[in-house]
């Protein structure tokens, strides 16, 4: 194994896993999901009850 790649081995087992990241960029899709959600079925619903 060469030395380049002990120390980029090395680096990322130092940063640990970016899982913070993760969590966070799941949690605004999951925030941007619903909200899309809520607005879509409150146009929904408003074009329903003009119908009636």
């Amino acid at each position: 194994m060469s030395d380049e790649r002990r120390g980029s081995e090395a680096d990322r087992e130092a940063s640990g896993p970016d899982w913070v990241r993760d969590a966070l960029r799941q949690f605004s899709d999951e925030v941007r999901l619903f909200v899309r959600t809520a607005v879509d079925f409150t146009l929904q619903a408003r074009a329903s009850a003009l119908e009636s």
